[in-house]
């Protein structure tokens, strides 16, 4: 999986996603939020989808945890469901 960290624009990208940076610190990024921009951001505000990302990359083992909660907006009602992605 490639992983873009752009400092200077405070995202983060992944398959497809890319997510605004929380805090950065010396042993982790935090980052998520809804999709914020691309291609996936413009469809889901088309359609009544949103996409909502919790991740964490460890700046020392460089390993990254990423969830993904979907909400599709239906009328007035919501269906939920979530997606883990490793």
């Amino acid at each position: 999986m490639g992983v873009v960290v752009n400092l200077d624009e405070q995202t983060v990208s992944f398959q497809g996603n890319i997510a605004r940076i929380i805090i950065v610190d010396a042993a982790h990024i935090d980052f998520g939020g809804e999709q914020v921009e691309g291609p996936l951001a413009q469809l889901e505000r088309s359609t009544g989808h949103r996409q909502n990302i919790t991740s964490m990359i460890d700046r020392l083992t460089g390993h990254m945890h990423a969830s993904s909660a979907n909400t599709i907006v239906v009328s007035t009602n919501r269906v939920f469901y979530a997606h883990v992605v490793a």
